[in-house]
């Protein structure tokens, strides 16, 4: 008998047959590579302006992040104001993020919503510092509304997280700057195509997030 593998012809290999229930599944027999978009969807109790909880309902899509970094803004209320040209601007967004989501067509907030974010003020210090017990915010944005004065972005809060872990993930977060000089530094808005969960949860950072 030799001991080298034999090669069976294909219609001498096994099958197996696979039964899937519910709606949207997805089953794979063999790919040498697989790509999805991954959504996750979850519900929280928030306050409505009446003082009751209204259930908010949101479906993340995890491709992106939103990322909000606002003066000296604290985050006590649950809204704040963006400058509108600090907002999704062109040539520091990505052309086709652009075109996607910069307009804030009723469309644009509804893809926009589902996106996670990251609340944070201006780093207190410079070269990659943030003051230390600066905290930044991961969270939701529940609405988003276009004014005279601004964007105005109303949010749920989820977790906090001490903002100079961000600044030693900068790279792993598609955080642009200089070595004394970041993103985190300067009030704006801008939408990354990056994994925020994933990028968090392999340093260690733990977050509210479906599994």
């Amino acid at each position: 008998m030799s001991n080298k593998l034999q090669k069976l012809p294909a219609s001498n290999l096994p099958t197996t047959t696979v039964n899937q229930t519910g709606e949207k599944n997805i089953h794979i027999s063999h790919a040498e590579n697989v790509s999805q978009t991954v959504n996750m969807h979850y519900t929280v109790w928030q306050q409505s302006p009446n003082g009751g909880r209204t259930k908010v309902s949101q479906t993340l899509n995890l491709d992106y992040y939103n990322l909000f970094v606002i003066g000296c803004e604290t985050f006590e209320r649950d809204h704040f104001l963006v400058p509108k040209d600090r907002a999704l601007t062109k040539g520091n967004l990505p052309d086709d993020l652009f075109e996607k989501y910069a307009s804030l067509s009723d469309e644009a907030k509804e893809e926009i919503k589902k996106i996670p974010a990251i609340f944070a003020s201006e780093n207190h210090h410079y070269y990659g510092r943030a003051g230390k017990d600066q905290l930044a915010i991961y969270g939701f944005i529940t609405d988003i509304k276009v004014q005279d004065n601004g964007v105005k972005i109303y949010f749920y809060p989820l977790n906090h997280i001490p903002q100079q872990k961000l600044n030693d993930l900068a790279f792993e977060l598609g955080i642009r700057g200089s070595t004394a000089f970041n993103e985190l530094n300067r009030t704006h808005w801008l939408i990354k195509r990056i994994n925020l969960i994933e990028v968090l949860k392999d340093a260690g950072i733990s977050v509210l997030a479906p599994t």
